[in-house]
């Protein structure tokens, strides 16, 4: 198991990953998103290169269910500070 990049942004604002805990996600599967990412203003995930619906966050909780594509997922998150968004955790794909 090798467990999910994961960003300075993400230990700064104390995120928490609940499940997936493995990095490598499996290609075409269906996977549960749970995280803690604690005052984000709004929270968007990446599929390969491909920004999917903002959906599943209310602070501090995101859950929500994904397909995996064929690359990466990337977790990202806005908040007040800044004016873009910030990436948090990055999972492979194999």
């Amino acid at each position: 198991m090798k467990f999910p990049t994961i960003y300075t942004q993400f230990e700064t604002t104390k995120c928490q990953i609940y499940t997936p805990l493995d990095g490598i996600l499996k290609k075409g599967s269906v996977v549960p998103i749970h995280c803690v990412i604690p005052n984000a203003l709004e929270v968007r995930l990446k599929v390969d290169s491909e920004w999917i619906t903002s959906e599943g966050y209310t602070n501090p909780i995101l859950q929500r269910q994904l397909n995996v594509g064929s690359k990466e997922i990337t977790i990202y998150a806005k908040y007040e500070e800044g004016l873009s968004y910030t990436g948090l955790v990055k999972y492979t794909v194999e």
